[in-house]
């Protein structure tokens, strides 16, 4: 029986995982690329796509083209299989974004892993040296028992030796509508899983939450743990008066050459010396799960994340 979901051509580093997946889904996959087409034992089709899949200019996730109704029923699809995407509608709702955080990175890794060799972090890696990847997983593909040493080789050249103490980073800080915001700073320390990024602000203006004026001299750091959703900001006078911390929500931070990428979840935890903490912008949330940009899903892990904050600041002061 013909399948009711929309005919889909899917291109680019996340083909074999996708494909994979919407033929799990019964999504008809149309003009299966000939690598495609071996990876995944399809037929060749010169069937005409509804929906065209390929990859952001930023590969940190996918576009689907096509005509309304066929990209919102395959939209949906895709929402309901990766819980935790980003999505976001452009061009007259013609074409809508899904941004693919760490954990569906991750998620899409493994799919590739039961087809494929493949080295871990493949996806995140991709989007920074597919070609690389690719001479790695040729090799894994030789040594299978040699997958963790291939992986850590491949993501110590690709991204730990390319963070170094002093360096300039950007930080990029993703809000659920798609703006990007570039917090940028100098590479205090790293050590393969911490990263401290050290600021300077210019003075003018107030503090966002901490509600306390800008000032000459006044420096910060940003804490931030690869792999992890909490990014802790600490904000100091030029005399080194401890101002207040701002704990940051996101999904997992993922570090690539020269930044760090997340996907704000809007909610923050305040905590101002010789106050308890508190949660705040949860106006901020619902605005955007309201509006479609954050799901349910992603909504329950910004609150999870509070929790935690407020459980290791109430610890740390016991």
């Amino acid at each position: 029986m013909p399948s009711s979901l929309p005919s889909t051509q899917v291109r680019g580093i996340y083909a074999t995982a996708l494909s994979s997946l919407l033929i799990d889904l019964d999504v008809p996959i149309a003009n299966p690329s000939p690598v495609i087409q071996k990876r995944l034992g399809l037929n060749k089709s010169s069937n005409v796509a509804a929906v065209q899949l390929r990859d952001r200019g930023d590969r940190q996730g996918i576009t689907l083209d096509g005509d309304d109704s066929d990209v919102r029923t395959l939209l949906e699809v895709l929402r309901v299989a990766f819980p935790r995407a980003v999505s976001r509608a452009a061009h007259d709702h013609k074409t809508w974004s899904l941004e693919f955080p760490a954990s569906i990175k991750a998620e899409l890794d493994e799919r590739r892993r039961r087809i494929l060799p493949t080295v871990m972090l493949h996806h995140q890696l991709k989007v920074i040296a597919s070609e690389r990847v690719d001479v790695a997983e040729r090799q894994l593909a030789k040594e299978p028992d040699r997958v963790d040493t291939i992986s850590a080789t491949l993501r110590r050249d690709l991204v730990d030796r390319q963070i170094r103490p002093g360096m300039r980073i950007s930080v990029e800080h993703v809000k659920p509508a798609g703006q990007e915001y570039d917090l940028k700073g100098v590479v205090g320390s790293y050590d393969g899983r911490n990263l401290r990024v050290d600021r300077r602000f210019y003075p003018g203006g107030n503090y966002d939450s901490l509600d306390v004026p800008r000032m000459s001299g006044d420096f910060g750091r940003v804490d931030i743990e690869i792999g992890s959703g909490i990014a802790v900001r600490q904000y100091f006078r030029a005399d080194g008066r401890h101002l207040g911390d701002l704990y940051n929500l996101a999904t997992a931070a993922e570090l690539y050459p020269g930044r760090v990428r997340y996907v704000d979840l809007e909610l923050d935890v305040l905590h101002m010396p010789g106050e308890p903490p508190r949660v705040v912008d949860e106006a901020d949330l619902e605005r955007a799960y309201q509006r479609g940009f954050l799901t349910e899903a992603l909504v329950d892990d910004a609150w999870s994340l509070a929790s935690q904050v407020m459980d290791r600041i109430e610890s740390q002061s016991d």
